[in-house]
Formats: structure tokens, C-alpha cells, sequence
């Protein structure tokens, strides 16, 4: 009875979902603005939500885990690389990126240095720069009072001779001048450093291996590809109770996450 109850339930909200979606292609609504400081907010939460987590716990990508974890393995006996996560948006791909730079084990692979920068579709070398500069010794740098030359001088007495792991997350910059100079600015570090790039486009990761194969390995992409449906049931089935109650719900779950595939 409670099955059929919960399954009327959800058919009910489906509908109503559907016919909200509707009326907004209708009537043309459209979101209010974002206003810049919360844009600013927002994009700066993201950035910084690395510092304050320890090890990021996911579901699926063993192999895609395996794959970087094992690049970051004896650094000293290793060249510089680049590695490119890439997939659609909501694959997963910063979730990867935290989960092996939080991870305890990735401080044995014997990185001096560490940093987080979330990137954006607004790209500004001298921004990125700076967060970077931030990130690895706690500078916090106006970037319209300083020249490029300057945060290139900057980082490159910061990293010199150390072994580094630095992540740019979501890159969009497809410009081989621009990704030329963030490239340049960040071959100062030992050998073994590792940049990690999620990125949403191919071509972002195809120029900044071009631009990067004077200084840096070139590692194949890692694609991302959607996750098996034993892997999205691990997602969507109930942790918080007894084995004989979520049978009860096992067929409600299996159906929401069948129409939510239907709707990715």
C-alpha cells in the first residue's frame, strides 16, 4: 500500500514539474540577475571550499582514481606533467580533482607545495596567477596594483626548486597565447610537479598540452564517460537504514533513478 501511495506521489510531482517547465518556455520568465557580489561569493565559496575538507568520499571512478593516483607516484623518478580530467558538466570532474588532492595519501607522493584555484569562464591571467600566489603562501594580492611581470617574478621565487601539485579547476581559456604564458610562469618547479586541469572542452586540454610539451609530459585525457547504473544505485539508495527496510524501497529508488537519467 505505502509503495503505491509513494508511487502516486512521485507520478504527481512529475507532472506538476512538467507543467511548470512548460509555462516558463510559455511566458518567457526569466531568472533574476545574479548581482556581481554574489557572483563573487559564490565563485570564491568554491574556491576556497578545498581548505577546510579533509579526504573527499565518492562514488565510481576506481579507475579514473587509480589512473592519476598512479602518475603522482615517485615524483623525483617522473617529469613534470599536465593532466586534463574532461567530461560534461556534473561527470565529475572536480570531485576527482578534490578527492586526490585532499586524500592523505597524496602527501607521501612528496609535493612541497599545494594549491587550489577555481578558474571560471572569465579567465584573467593575472587573477589566476595571483590565487595561485595566494593559495601557496597565504598572500593575498591586489592584482590591479601589480604588473604581470611582477606576479610571474613572484611565483617563480616560489616554486623554484620545490615539487608542486596544483589544480585549475574549471578551465575554459582556449587562447594558445594566454595558456602559453600561464605555462611559462609555472615551469619554475622541480621536477615530478604535477597541474591537474578539469575542464568541460577537449580543445582546452588539446592547447595546453601543445603549448605545455616544451616544459611538461603529456599525459593522455582522462574522458570521463556517464557512470554505470550500479554505480548511480549506490548514489541513490538509503544509507541510514536496515537492510530490511530498504527493500521496501529499493523499486521507488530504481524508478527515480531511471527518470533521472531521462532527464540528463
Amino acid at each position: 500500500m505505502m509503495r503505491i501511495t509513494m508511487s502516486n506521489k512521485m507520478r504527481s510531482i512529475r507532472l506538476q514539474l512538467d507543467r511548470i517547465a512548460d509555462d516558463v518556455k510559455k511566458f518567457n520568465f526569466l531568472l533574476p540577475p545574479v548581482s556581481s557580489i554574489e557572483q563573487a561569493n559564490n565563485e570564491r565559496g568554491r574556491e576556497t571550499y578545498i581548505g577546510a575538507r579533509d579526504d573527499v568520499q565518492m562514488v565510481g571512478r576506481e579507475k579514473e582514481k587509480k589512473h592519476i593516483l598512479k602518475l603522482f607516484q615517485n615524483n623525483g623518478d617522473r617529469e613534470s606533467s599536465i593532466i586534463a580530467i574532461v567530461g560534461l558538466g556534473g561527470m565529475g570532474k572536480t570531485t576527482i580533482a578534490k578527492f586526490v588532492y585532499t586524500l592523505k595519501e597524496s602527501n607521501e607522493f612528496h609535493f612541497d607545495l599545494k594549491a587550489w584555484v577555481y578558474v571560471s569562464m572569465d579567465f584573467k591571467l593575472e587573477k589566476v596567477i595571483a590565487d595561485i600566489i595566494s593559495e601557496l603562501d597565504g598572500r593575498i594580492i591586489p592584482v590591479k596594483d601589480v604588473t604581470l611581470q611582477h606576479l610571474k617574478s613572484q611565483l617563480e621565487n616560489i616554486l623554484y626548486g620545490k615539487v608542486y601539485l596544483i589544480v585549475l579547476d574549471d578551465l575554459w581559456e582556449e587562447s594558445k597565447h594566454t595558456m602559453k604564458e600561464l605555462v611559462d610562469m609555472l615551469q619554475s618547479g622541480k621536477k615530478g610537479s604535477k597541474i591537474v586541469v578539469t575542464t568541460r572542452s577537449e580543445n582546452v586540454a588539446s592547447t595546453l598540452f601543445d603549448v605545455g610539451s616544451s616544459h611538461f609530459h603529456l599525459v593522455e585525457q582522462i574522458k570521463l564517460e556517464g557512470l554505470s547504473d550500479d554505480e548511480c544505485w549506490s548514489i541513490m539508495k538509503p544509507h541510514n537504514l536496515g537492510d530490511d527496510q530498504i527493500i521496501d524501497f529499493v523499486d521507488i529508488g530504481k524508478k527515480l533513478q531511471n527518470y533521472a537519467m531521462e532527464y540528463l
